[in-house]
This record gives C-alpha cells, sequence and structure tokens, in this order.
C-alpha cells in the first residue's frame, strides 16, 4: 500500500513539474517571437560585417561596403585584439511612422562605435561599450534606436573592438517589443540574483549547522558563476559600481579561473575524496589547483585574450579531473554522484549551443543567446538536489554509524533502545533482555580480524537468532539487515530482546542454547570450541528502562562467572546485591575523593640472594558502615561504572609517591608494579597521567611496572596498542599472567614489548594435578628466559611451591612465605627489620 502511495504522489508531482515547465516554456517563446526576423512584412533588415586592419576610418569602410556587395556574416571565434565593422540596412515597410531598436547583444565587447550614413557619408551618433561609461541599460543592453517614416531606409554603420570575443549579435525589435523583452530580461536577471542569494543564506546556515567546508565551496561555486554570467549577459553593471565593474570586467579570465578553482573544489569535497586513502587524486587536486590560482593571479597582469590562451588547456584539465572522480564516486552507486553529473550535462549542452552561436554556427535568438544561462539555473538547481541528497545520505549513514557497530555492521544497543520506544505496547508491557558473551575460542590465533573473525562472529550470531526465533518470539532491530534480531553491545557481548517475562521458559530456553558450546565456522571449514556465558533479566515494570535491564542481565553474566555456571537469571536476591553494588559505587567515589583508599604492598624477592628488588602495589578499602570491600568487588564495579580511570590515577599517584620514598630510603633500583585494567588506556591522557606524577616525585619510568590480566592483545584497537607501545617506549615496565594471556598474545609477549611474565604457584599446581603435565609451561618458561623476560612466580606460601618455582625456573618469586601484603608504613618497618 505504501508503495502505491509513494507512486502515485511521484507522478503527481512530475505532472505538476511538467505543467509547470511547459508554462514557463510557452511564457518565454513569446518572448523569444518579439524578436523581429527576415520575414516580417513590417520592415525589412539586412546585415553585413567585414574584419579590416586597424585605424581603417569610417569612409573608408563604407565605400568598400558599397563596392563589395558579397554578404559575409561568420566572425571569427579566435581571441585577440579584433576591430570588426559591419553594416546594417534597415527599410520600414509600413505607410506610418515606426520606431524600432537594434540591440547588439554582446556587453562584453570594449568598444561600439554606431555610424548613421547620411548624404553618403557616416556620422558618428553613439558610442557604446565596457570600457565606456554609459547609462546602466546602455551598458547593460547596449543598443539604439531607429525611427523610420513610411517606406524610409536608413544604414548604419557599426565599429566593434574587442580584446575577448567580437561576436555581434544583432537582433531588431519594435520599440514596444524591445521594452517588454528588456523587461522580461530583467525578471530573469533578478530571479538568478535572488536564487544566488537564497542559496547563499541557505548554505551558509548549513555551514554554521554541520562545519563542513563543502558548504563554502558551494556558495564561492554560484557566485563566481554569478559572476560570469553577469558579465556575460550584462547585469552585473546594475550589482556593482561602474568602476569596479570595469576593472573586472578587463580581468574576467580571472574570474574564470576562480570559477574552476571552485569547481574543482567542490568536486573533490562533494565526493568525499578529501576523506579516502586515493592520493594520487588528492595530489593532483591540490596541484592543480595551485597552478590555477597561479595563472589567475598572472592573468591580472594580461590583457585578456592573451589570459585566455592558457585558460582553455587549463579547463580542460579541470573537467577530466572531475570527470575521473565522478566516475570513481558513480561506480560505487552513490545517488548523489549521479545526480553531480547529470547536473554537468544542462551546463555542457549550454555552453555548447553558446560556443556554436559564437562561431556563427547557429541563428542568434532568444533560446540560443541564453542557453547556457539556462544550462547553470538548472545545474544549479540539480546540484542543490544532489546536495540534498548528500545531506540525506550522509545523515543516514551518521544514523548507521551511531547504531551500529563499525566493525561487524550489526546494531548496538542504542538501536534497540530505538525500537522499543518506537513500539508503545513493547515499552509498557513486559519484556527480557539475552545477553550472550562470547568469552573465549580455541585456535582463535588463526582467526584474521579483519575477514575470518567477522565471517565467525556473523555465523555465531546467526546462530544465535535462529535458535532463540524457532522457541521465542524475539524482537526485531534492525530490519535492513540479514542479522535483525541481534545487538551488539560491545566487543562479544550480544543481546536479543524477546516479549516474554516467563523465567521458566527463558530458563529451559537458554539451558539447552547452552549446550551448544561449538561453532563450525563454514569459512574455514575448521571446527571451534568456544565457550560463552549467557546472562538474561525481566521487566517487570515502567520504573525499569532498558539500560537497567541490560544492566541486570551484565550482572548476571558477572554472577555466572563467579559461580563458573553457563547462565544465570537475574532474580529478587540479585536485585538485593544490585543495590549493594549501587551503594559501593556511590561509596567509591566518595573513597577516592577522600582518599579513604589504602595502598598496600607485597615485596618481590630476586632468587639469587633472596633479597627485595620491588614490590606489587595492592589496594584495601575499610568502610565505616560497610566493612572491608574486597578489590574482587570494588574493581569490577569501578569498571562498569567508569570510575576506574579516577582510581586507576589515585592508585598511581599514591604509588610513585612511596615510590620515591623507597628509592631514596632503601634501594636507587627499586621499583613497583601497579595493576591496570586494558579500559584505563581507553582514557586519552593516561600516559600524560603518568608521566605528570613522575615528574611531581622525581622518578623515571623505568621504576614502574604495568601489570595486566587477561590481556588479549589481538582485540585491541589500535589506540591502546599505540598507548601500550608508547608506555614501553618511555621505559616503563610491561608484565602480562601467562596463564591468564592467550597463547594468541606469544607474538605479543616475545616482541620486545613485555618485560616480565607472571606465573600464579596455585594455578600450576591445579594444571598438575588435574591434567599431570607442565611441559607447555616450562617451555614457555625456557622461551622467556632465553629472550631476557623475567619469570616471577606468586602466590608462593610454602617451602614446596617455593621448590616447584624455582625448579621452573623463575628468577623473581612472591608471596606469603616471604611476607604478607602490608600497609606503606608497616611495609617500611618490615623492610627495616627484614630486607638490611
Amino acid at each position: 500500500m505504501k508503495l502505491h502511495l509513494r507512486f502515485i504522489s511521484i507522478l503527481f508531482m512530475s505532472f505538476l513539474v511538467v505543467i509547470f515547465t511547459s508554462y514557463i516554456i510557452s511564457k518565454l517563446e513569446n518572448i523569444n517571437k518579439l524578436a523581429l526576423n527576415s520575414k516580417n512584412l513590417a520592415v525589412e533588415s539586412v546585415y553585413r560585417n567585414v574584419q579590416v586592419d586597424f585605424k581603417t576610418d569610417s569612409q573608408t569602410i563604407y565605400n568598400f561596403f558599397k563596392n563589395d556587395t558579397r554578404e559575409k556574416k561568420t566572425i571569427s571565434l579566435e581571441f585577440g585584439e579584433n576591430e570588426y565593422w559591419h553594416l546594417i540596412k534597415i527599410r520600414n515597410l509600413r505607410s506610418v511612422l515606426s520606431e524600432y531598436v537594434y540591440l547588439f547583444d554582446n556587453p562584453m565587447l570594449d568598444e561600439i562605435d554606431i555610424y548613421e550614413i547620411k548624404a553618403g557619408i557616416p556620422t558618428l551618433v553613439k558610442r557604446l561599450g565596457d570600457n565606456r561609461i554609459n547609462k546602466k541599460r546602455e551598458m547593460a543592453l547596449p543598443s539604439i534606436a531607429v525611427s523610420l517614416q513610411k517606406q524610409q531606409q536608413k544604414e548604419l554603420l557599426i565599429r566593434t573592438y574587442s580584446l575577448g570575443t567580437p561576436h555581434l549579435p544583432v537582433a531588431l525589435f519594435e520599440s514596444n517589443g524591445f521594452n517588454r523583452y528588456k523587461n522580461m530580461l530583467y525578471l530573469l536577471w533578478g530571479s538568478i540574483v535572488g536564487i544566488v542569494f537564497v542559496m547563499t543564506a541557505y548554505n551558509l546556515i548549513l555551514f554554521l549547522g554541520v562545519h563542513d567546508k563543502l558548504y563554502i565551496l558551494y556558495v564561492g561555486y554560484i557566485i563566481s558563476f554569478l559572476m560570469v554570467l553577469s558579465f556575460v549577459h550584462g547585469f552585473g553593471i546594475y550589482l556593482l559600481p561602474i568602476s569596479f565593474y570595469q576593472h573586472i570586467g578587463n580581468n574576467i579570465i580571472s574570474v574564470y579561473y576562480l570559477l574552476g578553482i571552485f569547481l574543482l573544489l567542490f568536486s573533490y569535497y562533494f565526493l568525499h575524496f578529501n576523506n579516502k586513502e586515493q592520493l594520487v587524486i588528492q595530489r593532483s587536486v591540490k596541484g592543480l589547483t595551485i597552478i590555477l590560482f597561479v595563472f589567475g593571479v598572472y592573468a591580472t597582469t594580461q590583457s585578456e585574450y592573451e589570459a585566455a590562451k592558457p585558460f582553455f588547456l587549463m579547463q580542460l584539465f579541470i573537467y577530466i579531473l572531475c570527470l575521473i572522480m565522478l566516475f570513481q564516486r558513480i561506480r560505487k552507486n552513490k545517488s548523489w554522484g549521479t545526480l553531480y553529473i547529470i547536473s554537468w550535462l544542462p551546463l555542457f549542452v549550454g555552453s555548447a549551443v553558446g560556443t556554436l552561436l559564437l562561431q556563427g554556427q547557429l541563428e542568434y535568438g532568444f533560446w540560443t543567446r541564453h542557453a547556457a544561462f539556462f544550462g547553470v539555473v538548472f545545474e544549479m538547481t540539480l546540484i542543490s538536489m544532489a546536495l540534498a541528497e548528500r545531506l540525506r545520505v550522509n545523515k543516514a549513514e551518521i544514523l548507521y554509524e551511531a547504531t551500529h557497530d563499525k566493525i561487524f555492521k550489526l546494531a548496538n544497543i542504542a538501536k534497540l533502545e530505538f525500537c522499543i520506544n518506537q513500539t508503545p505496547k513493547l515499552a509498557k508491557n513486559k519484556y527480557s533482555v539475552i545477553l550472550i558473551e562470547l568469552d573465549e575460542v580455541d585456535n582463535f590465533t588463526t582467526i584474521d580480524k579483519n575477514q575470518e573473525q567477522i565471517a565467525f562472529i556473523n555465523s555465531f550470531v546467526s546462530d544465535i537468532q535462529r535458535y532463540f526465533s524457532s522457541y521465542l518470539h524475539v524482537i526485531d532491530v534492525d530490519n535492513d539487515s540479514t542479522i535483525r534480531k541481534v545487538c551488539l553491545v560491545r566487543e562479544g557481548l550480544f543481546a536479543i530482546t524477546i516479549t516474554s517475562s516467563d523465567e521458566a521458559l527463558l530458563k529451559t530456553t537458554i539451558k539447552e542454547f547452552c549446550k551448544l558450546q561449538k561453532l563450525n565456522n563454514s569459512t574455514t571449514a575448521q571446527l571451534y570450541k568456544m565457550h560463552f556465558v549467557i546472562g538474561a533479566a525481566t521487566k517487570e515494570s515502567n520504573d525499569f528502562s532498558l539500560t537497567d535491564i541490560v544492566n541486570q542481565a551484565q550482572q548476571a553474566i558477572n554472577i555466572a562467572n563467579s559461580k563458573k555456571l553457563d547462565f544465570w537469571i537475574f532474580n529478587e536476591l540479585d536485585k538485593f546485591n544490585q543495590n549493594r553494588r549501587v551503594e559501593i559505587a556511590t561509596e567509591l567515589q566518595k573513597a577516592i575523593d577522600n582518599k579513604e583508599l589504602i595502598i598496600y604492598h607485597q615485596p618481590k624477592l630476586g632468587v639469587d640472594k633472596l633479597e627485595v628488588i620491588g614490590s606489587e602495589i595492592l589496594v584495601r578499602w575499610e568502610h565505616s558502615e560497610l566493612g572491608e570491600i574486597s578489590p574482587s568487588e570494588f574493581v569490577p564495579i569501578a569498571k562498569d561504572t567508569g570510575l576506574i580511570s579516577s582510581l586507576t590515577e589515585w592508585v598511581i599517584d599514591t604509588s610513585c609517591q612511596n615510590l620515591s620514598k623507597l628509592i631514596k630510603e632503601f634501594d636507587p633500583n627499586y621499583h613497583v608494579a601497579i595493576n591496570i585494567s586494558v579500559s584505563d588506556l581507553h582514557l586519552s591522557q593516561f600516559l600524560a597521567m603518568v608521566q605528570k606524577s613522575l615528574d611531581t616525585y622525581r622518578i623515571a619510568a623505568k621504576h614502574l611496572t604495568f601489570e595486566f590480566t587477561d590481556l588479549k592483545f589481538e582485540n585491541l584497537d589500535n589506540n591502546i596498542k599505540k598507548t601500550i607501545i608508547g608506555l614501553k617506549r618511555k621505559g616503563y615496565r610491561i608484565s602480562v599472567d601467562a596463564l591468564k594471556t592467550p597463547l594468541s598474545n606469544l607474538g605479543f609477549v616475545f616482541n620486545g614489548l613485555v618485560s616480565e611474565i607472571k606465573l600464579d604457584c596455585r594455578e600450576i599446581q591445579n594444571i598438575e594435578a588435574t591434567q599431570g603435565n607442565t611441559t607447555v609451561i616450562r617451555q614457555l618458561v625456557s622461551l622467556t628466559n632465553t629472550n631476557g623476560i623475567d619469570v616471577v612466580g606468586i602466590g608462593i606460601d610454602s617451602l614446596d611451591s617455593e621448590n616447584m618455582m624455582l625448579e621452573l625456573p623463575c628468577n623473581i618469586v612472591q608471596g606469603f612465605k616471604y611476607c604478607e601484603p602490608l600497609p606503606f608504613h608497616m611495609y617500611i618497618n618490615w623492610l627495616n627489620t627484614n630486607a638490611r
């Protein structure tokens, strides 16, 4: 039904456009008929011309015309210093006095001298031309009135001189017809000026709104075109002071160069080549723009015909480069690119007609004279349509980028929220959100993120959609995609929304899906063993928003992970725990601001002499009402609420303060290790923040080690990778937990970025107990030692565990066997008692 309505509306609008266009053309055709042609029975007019040497007197020319009666009408199009003479004979065939007007329709001619032949002697009666100051009407419309008695004949001898085009279009009107013609031209000129004014104001407003320089370039383009038209048709005299008008007229080629610059730059930005990695086109456009500017300035020092010669070659390069950009964009099916190239057609047609007219290949008339004028009007109209389409497409692309993931092209949570809000019944009723967190995939190192991983994820998401749609009513999120029911909350976390809040149904369906802990990737025909965790939450009242439900489902995933379960459905008890999370988040901000957290140190010892070489920083929080709050509880809350950056900044600054005292009082080579999260590196000023603390306490970067847990380097975006590389280059030490870091990161470990790896004694004991083989770990340690990377054994609490870690071998040890974590003042006392 919608399609039919759209078709009918388009058909109706097209009909109105055709009717309106036909009406305008009919009115203009009436204007075209005002000029008298050779078939008119009221007057007889004969026109001849000849090109002669300069400074030939009028009498000699008139005698030449009398002796040479051959008809000559063709004038060369060549630019140069040209002088032509024209003879016009006019005879009134009527039996009454008649008033006629001759229009010499080239206001760019420098000089037009009009002689009336009286008794065989040319007598100068009028001087016209754009180098002479006359009435504005006579400069815009060079013309002369001729009064004839019945059957009277007159001869007019006309001299034209120009440094530009020498063509002299001659049109004959009856006096009243000329007035009507003139008024119509005023209307046309006023229309084009008004259109350009409105378009200029509109595009300036768009520029102020979106700050896209394209709109400024378009303003320059249409104003430059207006200037060209105003001189070609003469109405510029009504827009500019006469002296300035004449100055610009003498340097009109510079205006053409300016138009070429704006055309080139407008096409470049309009077609988005400024944002693409196409260096050849970028350099070509910039180079040609500079050349055009130089030649445009140079043109002001040359005569018009000298300045015009290189312009035609430059114009060819402009069109070729613009067409190359156009065709490249059209190949990508950009609708606004197609509209833009269509907009050139009326301009080319109008310019071709104008050129043929100047060459004498076409008869002068209203349509041929104004073909380029109307071509420009149609071009500006089509470009405006192309700009509007481009703006629409850009808005759609911006909206798409805001509601979709850039890599996987999946709808995000913002798109889901929009869909729910657009469905009032759904927003008011109960629904459930299911989150599927893809935790890890074996053999993931073989997957290239730009190709196979995208295919892998899309295949996994398709399975999610297919399975849950088979058993539950899943809400559509993106109808324009094949994956229309699943959205991406963040990398590795997917969401679907169902219209049911039946917990038993949710539990049964999710439980069955969790049995599918593997996926066949058709791209590589390999079987990937994978693990995912599912969390679900239900909206039960209007007091809860989608964000609340998603947070509850995320909390359900956290609970499932802590309980080592495949899934969890958020319940009433969890809501109580969530209230505690909210309370902890609120109190954590206060604790950071009031410096209520406490820094603990646990020593790290070198195995050679079992001497303290540094310590690991640990954070403890003793709340006055909530009691002792474990880092395992408040650190995840800090990550989820965005407080992790503030927490990390406080930890680094306080640690540096402690480190300064340890270096001065204990060991000049002392270093501390600080646990930080990858999310900390999203902070754009992270490096600057760390450097500020080092500068404050006068510490070198080599004294700080940053420890990362569960670092998946291949999944990091480029900015975070650059931050880690920047840390290493500045001299900071990088540490990773070897047993929690995927094997796919081994390249990252051994490429010189990692200074040390950590091995937890208890985890190694667990591997030995369950698998009976720690060969892989020993090989990893061997590779690490070979590459000069320190191996830190942690969790050592007995002699047996110490021996096991020394056999690997580790060169740094840490654990309760040596010292438990201590507040800084107690740690200083311990150092003074035990480590000296």
